[in-house]
């Protein structure tokens, strides 16, 4: 039996899996991280090559006399930036996609016609989230940091330098970046020029398909495995999701809720929104995944039991009780509309300095009815992006859902029921890990085309269908909530 592994880097945990050529999981691995230097903003690179490493072990340790490994695929969270030395040695922490300390940078900028060309070239959202953006703050804010730099990469870039001793970036990494023109599939000149640095100080651009060989010595031995292992780069986590979920025909989505939260669509163009209002990034040499990832999703739930209900130890149990009390609340919280910006935003507005809001507050409102206003808004945000990627590709019929939210019937029924949208579950394998082995499959042809992937997943676990008798109290209260944020920008 050959069989495929795929490894997916978060911010929060590694995972690996492996599967057979049928698609079907054998064993699933997770490890967390320890070190952090600023709360999910800085992190240790190190730690993260170090936990992928044991993963490989946990799973080639598992597998060995039950098949022969076939290939090896990643997808990696976006936007992350690591400083490095010739010798691939980080000079810097790893700076995860919720820094904004190059705030400034990215409202520059958006106020710029250098900015939307930049946009149009890059099909990544203007945002400290950005490399182009995080590099600029060091060019000017640590210019010894800037001048030691031989590379500025992603934790992917740094995995593969330290297995192969190259700097390569798949397509799909680099068009997270800001950096890296999705039309020409080169870096931008633009972009480059605002960063300050030229092409040396990058990595090479490859496909997210290509096949490497020549695994170092040393790992051949940890993992008991043959330098020829075929080990593919893989995509983004995003782009990854809507592989792994099955979400690549026309007009179906995938949506994502774990501590922040996206949506995206599959499409094949790499036209971007002339508004400027979602992202363009490549998962492979002609597909593109198109949508909006906001700030805050899962985060704001445990914001709001730590700080209003004041429970410090939060376990997974305790987002049952939310729910519980919320499923008390009729639908529309009786007037109360939030706007959940309170870790700032991204899609639509890309505004890290975006605040929250309650409006409709009366005396009739409990905590409870606060608590559904809350998980309201988080879904009202997704409405949002929905309307949007509608305007641009069509009608949606069809949304597949994966995250942490998927354990809640309760807010899973309140999000079909905003959207009005059929949502399937299928919670068989992490959709970003399993989208990595399907590049795997691809990559050595055991797969023919990306439409194949949909044979190789299970039946859906679960439906939610729209409950029609919800739509009207939820358009009106969407009405109030799609121009909240215009409305109260301070």
């Amino acid at each position: 039996m050959q069989y495929f592994i795929g490894i997916d880097i978060g911010t929060t945990h590694t995972k690996a899996i492996a599967c057979e050529a049928s698609g079907k999981v054998i064993i699933t691995y997770k490890e967390g991280y320890k070190k952090e230097k600023i709360e999910g903003v800085e992190q240790d690179a190190d730690e993260i090559f170090q936990a992928m490493c044991r993963l490989m072990q946990q799973v080639t340790e598992f597998m060995k006399g039950k098949g022969t490994l076939a290939a090896v695929s990643f997808s990696s969270a976006m936007h992350s930036l690591v400083v490095v030395d010739e010798q691939g040695n980080a000079l810097s922490t790893l700076w995860t996609w919720a820094d904004n300390r190059s705030l400034a940078y990215a409202k520059k900028l958006q106020q710029s016609p250098e900015g939307k060309t930049i946009f149009e070239q890059t099909g990544t959202p203007l945002h400290p989230m950005t490399p182009l953006c995080k590099i600029s703050w060091i060019r000017d804010n640590d210019p010894a940091l800037f001048a030691a730099a031989h590379k500025f990469i992603s934790i992917k870039e740094y995995i593969f330098y330290k297995l192969f001793g190259r700097f390569i970036i798949d397509h799909s990494i680099a068009s997270a970046t800001g950096l890296f023109n999705i039309h020409t599939l080169t870096w931008s000149r633009e972009a480059l020029k605002f960063a300050g640095i030229d092409e040396t100080k990058l990595s090479e651009p490859v496909s997210p398909l290509l096949i490497v060989k020549g695994l170092q010595q040393k790992f051949c031995q940890q993992w008991d495995i043959d330098a020829q292992t075929p080990f593919v780069p893989g995509a983004s986590d995003g782009c990854l999701a809507n592989l792994g979920s099955g979400a690549i025909a026309q007009g179906e989505v995938a949506l994502t809720i774990g501590t922040s939260g996206a949506i995206r669509q599959t499409v094949r163009s790499s036209t971007t929104d002339d508004k400027e209002r979602l992202f363009t990034y490549i998962l492979n040499d002609d597909y593109y995944v198109s949508g909006g990832a906001i700030n805050n999703g899962g985060i704001v739930l445990k914001w709001w039991m730590e700080q209003m209900l004041q429970d410090k130890d939060i376990q997974e149990n305790d987002f049952n009780k939310f729910f519980e009390a919320v499923g008390k609340i009729p639908a529309g919280a009786e007037g109360l509309v939030c706007l959940p910006y309170f870790y700032g935003e991204r899609a639509p507005v890309w505004d890290a300095d975006a605040k929250g809001a309650f409006v409709g507050v009366t005396a009739k409102h409990s905590q409870a009815h606060f608590m559904r206003a809350v998980a309201e808004g988080i879904c009202f945000a997704f409405a949002q992006l929905v309307k949007i990627l509608e305007e641009n590709f069509g009608a949606i019929s069809r949304i597949h859902a994966s995250g942490g939210f998927i354990q809640s019937s309760v807010w899973m029924q309140m999000m079909a029921n905003i959207l009005q949208k059929k949502i399937t579950v299928n919670a068989a394998a992490d959709a970003s890990a399993f989208g990595a082995v399907c590049m795997a499959m691809l990559a050595t042809e055991t797969i023919n085309n990306i439409e194949d992937v949909k044979k190789l997943l299970p039946a859906d676990d679960k439906e939610y269908l729209p409950d029609a008798s919800a739509a009207e109290v939820y358009a009106k209260q969407f009405l109030i909530f799609d121009k909240l944020y215009d409305n109260l920008k301070i």
